[in-house]
Parts: structure tokens; sequence; C-alpha cells
């Protein structure tokens, strides 16, 4: 009897929030520098910690991609995805906020860059699935 050996595939479920954040014309971005989505810009957000509530997720997640806070912030879709790489697959599902009243904060620095893309340059960029989704569905 011969036995073969497949490698394992680790398969992970992510569920995270992600907020819409429109400005004159133009929309709030992030880049990805690691993980499935590297190189390609994606709406500020990410995974719930546990216990947090989508949106105490998405106001840290503002807070820490852009130094920023928000006045309010509601749910306009959720969307999944798949991603598979050589050793996992990524299950992604994600909860789609419209976010309003964003501005700065002056006693913070974001933990990275971000970017207000104007909407007539977002078909020409590199977007993650996510991001993709909010495009088409707000018709930008």
């Amino acid at each position: 009897m011969v036995y073969t050996s497949f490698p394992m595939i680790e398969r992970m479920t992510r569920i995270g929030t992600y907020g819409v954040c429109q400005v004159n014309q133009t929309l709030l971005l992030v880049p990805k520098k690691s993980g499935p989505y590297q190189g390609c810009l994606d709406l500020p957000g990410g995974r719930l910690e546990f216990g947090e509530t989508p949106e105490e997720t998405l106001r840290r997640e503002f807070l820490e991609e852009t130094a920023g806070e928000f006045s309010m912030a509601r749910l306009l879709f959720n969307t999944s995805c798949t991603f598979i790489k050589q050793n996992y697959e990524l299950y992604h599902i994600g909860l789609i906020y419209n976010v309003l009243g964003w501005k700065p904060l002056s006693n913070r620095c974001p933990e990275d860059e971000f970017y207000w893309i104007d909407f007539s340059q977002l078909a020409t960029i590199n977007l993650t699935p996510f991001a993709q989704d909010a495009v088409s569905y707000l018709k930008l």
C-alpha cells in the first residue's frame, strides 16, 4: 500500500468592518502593505477584535489608520471574497459602512499613510475586492 501526503492547506475565516468615507468627490483609501491584498488600496478598517462591536472596530481602525474620527456610521452592505494562495485559503467577510463626519485629530498621527482619491481615478488603480465592491455599490 502506498501512502501519499498532500500539503496541508490552512483555511481561515476573517470578519472585518470597513468604512466608505467620501468628501468632495474623493474616497478615503489606505494602502495594504502586507497580506493577501498587498499593493492594493483599501477602505479603512480591519478585523474585529474579541468582544468588539463592528462599529467599535471601525472607530478603532479609523483612529489607527487615519488618525481621525467620525460622527456616524451606517451599514451599507456586506460582502465576501475568497483568496487562495499556495498554503492557505482565506474566506474574508466584510461589513461595509458609510462613514460620515470624518475629521482628523490634531493630537494623533496615523500609523501609516492614507489617500483621498478622486472618483475619476478609481477605475485606474488597484483596489482590494471590498473597495471594488464599494465603488460598484455606490456607482462611483
